[in-house]
Order: C-alpha cells, then sequence, then structure tokens
C-alpha cells in the first residue's frame, strides 16, 4: 500500500512539473502571502508525568512547519518566486519532505501507543523502540523516536514500541488495573491511530480558521490516509489485535468497518478546502488555503473499546466566534452516542475564551476550557482544565485516567504558543 502511495506521489510530482512550467496568464510569481507558524507547548499541573496527545501533536505538526517553512523560503530566494521555477523545485522536492512527513508521522503513531501506556502509570525508562531487527532500544521522547525511524530505515517503513519486561510486571501487577487489561490493551492497539487522527483533526481546525497553508498538504495527506493504508495483513497488527480484543468484551466490528468510515474524511469541509486550495496553488500561485466556502461537517474516526466511531461536527465561524455542535456514535455499538457543543469567542484583542462540553448517553461527560491573553502578537499565554465523569469517547482519547480506575478526573493546564510570521 505504502510502495502505491509513492507512485501516485511521484505521478503528481510529474503531472506537477508539467503543469508549473506551462505557467498561467494569471501572473509570473507565486502569491507573497506572510507565513504563521508556531511553537506550542502544553503543561499539565495535575498530571505532569503522563504524557499527552495534545504535546505530541504540537511536537510533531511544529517539526513539520519548521521543516516546509524553511524548505519554501529557501526556494522563493533561490528562484526569485518565478512561478514555474518555485513549483518545479517545490514539487521535486515534495517528495524527500513526504518521505520526512511520513516518518514523522510513524514517530507520532509510536508516541500514541507510548501515551496509553504513561496513562497506565508506567515510567518511561521502560520504553523500548524496536528496529526492523527486533532489536530494543531504549526512548521517551517524540524526537528521540523519529530519530531512531530515520536512522533505521530512513522513514520508510514502519516501527514498533513496547516495553521493557519491568515494564510490563508493572502494569499487570497494577491492582487498581486488574478486572481491565483487555480494555487497556484496545486503548495501547488503538493508541496509535488515534494520535495521528487528533493531529488530522488540528490541521482541518487551521484551514477552518483561516490558517492553513499549501505546505500542510503532504503532513496532511499521510495522516487522512494512515488507517487506510495500514497493513492488516502483517503480524502484530494494531488493527487486526484490537478487532480480537473488542471480541472479548463482545463487540464484533470488522476490518471494513474500520477502513470503510475513513473515506468519509474526503468529504469533510476541510479536504474540500485543501482540493480547492491545490488547484489555486497551480492556476495562480496562491499558498493560502481557503477556509471551506460550504455549510458542510467535518468528519472523523476513532478506535475506541466501544468499536470504530464517526465523529460529525461543524465549526460555524462568524466575526471572531465559532460554534461547533458535534456528534461520535460507534457502529457496533449504538447504545453511546456522545453530543458535544464547543464554544469559542475572541472576547477582546488580547484574549480568546474557548469552551467544550460532551454528553454521553453511558452517562458520563467531559468539559474543558482555556483562556487564552495576547500581550504581545507574538506570544499566547494560556490557562485551562479539564474534567471528566464516568466514560465518554472524549475521555477515552483524551484524558489522563482511566474510568474504571477513577471515577472523576479534573486537571488544570498552562499553555504557551510562540509564533513566527515571514
Amino acid at each position: 500500500m505504502k510502495r502505491a502511495m509513492l507512485v501516485v506521489v511521484i505521478l503528481f510530482m510529474a503531472t506537477g512539473i508539467a503543469l508549473a512550467q506551462d505557467q498561467p496568464r494569471k501572473g509570473s510569481y507565486i502569491q507573497l502571502e506572510e507565513h504563521d507558524w508556531s511553537l506550542d507547548w502544553t503543561y499539565d499541573f495535575s498530571y505532569p508525568e503522563i504524557m499527552s496527545r495534545e504535546n505530541i501533536s504540537d511536537t510533531a505538526l511544529g517539526t513539520s512547519k519548521i521543516i516546509d517553512h524553511t524548505l519554501d523560503l529557501g526556494i522563493r530566494k533561490l528562484t526569485g518566486g518565478k512561478r514555474g521555477d518555485y513549483m518545479s523545485a517545490m514539487i521535486i522536492t515534495g517528495f524527500t519532505t513526504a518521505i520526512m512527513e511520513h516518518s514523522l508521522s510513524v514517530a507520532e503513531h509510536e508516541m500514541g501507543h507510548l501515551q496509553v501506556w504513561s496513562r497506565a502509570g508506567i515510567s518511561r525508562n521502560h520504553f523500548r523502540f524496536y528496529d526492523t531487527k527486533n532489536e530494543p532500544h531504549k526512548v521517551d521522547d517524540f524526537l528521540e523516536i523519529w530519530n531512531a525511524v530515520w536512522v533505521d530505515n530512513q522513514g520508510l517503513k514502519g516501527a514498533a514500541v513496547g516495553l521493557d519486561t519491568s515494564g510490563y510486571n508493572e502494569l499487570y501487577g497494577n491492582p487498581d488495573l486488574t478486572g481491565h487489561f483487555t480494555e487497556i490493551n484496545i486503548m495501547i492497539e488503538a493508541g496509535g491511530l488515534n494520535q495521528i487522527q487528533y493531529s488530522l483533526e488540528r490541521i482541518n481546525n487551521r484551514i477552518y480558521a483561516g490558517e492553513g497553508h499549501i505546505l500542510d498538504g503532504p503532513g496532511w495527506l499521510w495522516r487522512m490516509n494512515n488507517t487506510l493504508m495500514y497493513n492488516t495483513s502483517m503480524e502484530n497488527s494494531d488493527i487486526r489485535d484490537y478487532l480480537d480484543d473488542l471480541k472479548l468484551l463482545g463487540i464484533r466490528s470488522n476490518i471494513g468497518h474500520v477502513k470503510n468510515i475513513q473515506w468519509l474524511k474526503y468529504l469533510s469541509g476541510s479536504s474540500l478546502a485543501m482540493y480547492t486550495g491545490v488547484y489555486n496553488f497551480f492556476d495562480h500561485g496562491e499558498t493560502k488555503l481557503k477556509p471551506p466556502f460550504l455549510w458542510w461537517p467535518e468528519f472523523a474516526s476513532y478506535l475506541t473499546t466501544h468499536g470504530p466511531t464517526l465523529k460529525i461536527r461543524r465549526p460555524i465561524r462568524e466575526r471572531g466566534a465559532m460554534l461547533e455542535p458535534s456528534i461520535q456514535f460507534s457502529l457496533d455499538d449504538t447504545k453511546h452516542e456522545e453530543y458535544g457543543l464547543r464554544i469559542e469567542d475572541q472576547l477582546t484583542r488580547w484574549a480568546r475564551l474557548n469552551l467544550g462540553g460532551f454528553i454521553n448517553r453511558a452517562d458520563g461527560h467531559w468539559l474543558d476550557g482555556a483562556l487564552t491573553l495576547s500581550p504581545f502578537a507574538w506570544l499566547d499565554l494560556g490557562v485551562g482544565f479539564t474534567y471528566g465523569k464516568g466514560w465518554t469517547y472524549e475521555r477515552e482519547i483524551n484524558g489522563k485516567t482511566f474510568w474504571f480506575a477513577d471515577e472523576d478526573e479534573f486537571s488544570i493546564k498552562g499553555s504557551i504558543s510562540i509564533f513566527f510570521r515571514f
């Protein structure tokens, strides 16, 4: 499947170079819009030792931005912004960028597994990366795994993570988790693909906010295809192991349910914006993506202890405010629909509020919120909270504790974002 993906990329490059050399009459230079990207970090004062999906995503997407925009600036300098030369150079180097993006998504996927082990109370000292020779290497953060993936196979193959013997003994010897190891194994198996889906939603949110860029394309494409391309025929396949463990909970799903639902993501409003952005790039050199112009929903899918889900949401933005209703439900367990509403408002020029609430038919609920202050154009400082009671999809995917071990979860967080514009 990955070979097929590379063939598609090569064909796209060849077609793109031909189109780039046939410069349209709308101008001979790339439109010089300002670039915006940020370095973000969140600290959880309540659970500082537990990895968060948010920080894993921040590191992956931030690294991608640094690579993409540095490449873009260098090519603009070398080509003088001439559209034909610029496009040809971008498409050629884009092949290398696509491989780099793949290696980033592999590292992010593996960190998604480690995040669940961290949530189970396992120390990072027990985390191991297994190379293509099945030899273990100690790793405990994203950049170490990304480097291991690149050194091991130049990002062209997959990877695997696990625990050392002491780590597994620590996990299965925890009395608070006794009787729930099937649920934990399901979450571990699903953790990698869910991490990629989480980051894809964040990229799509940027597109809706008018912050999307054509350079988001390679990372967006890899994350869109991550579950579809995932190998289900190999030994220790995450998806096959996930489906096998679901059966132990009495839930019968199949590979078709996991993969076929992914196609809906290509009909999301952000996807339509990406398609339009690619056309605008080749047609008249526009590099910024315009937000979706249709009243159209976003589709996402997560792997949960109740089976693969379909999440439908619609961000509605108007005059600096955003209202986002959502629903998430399992394809195999229809008794646990989850309804959500997120509100974001620009209170003043320097203050922004974000609040979200989710209620599940299983009687669980989840609340989160953040107040972000912008004392300078290049700096955001935020304080936020999360509160979960019982089980919800939102807590299963984004929480720091397990609902079967702790009925309630509450945390206070601080965040910082440094913006770069050039």
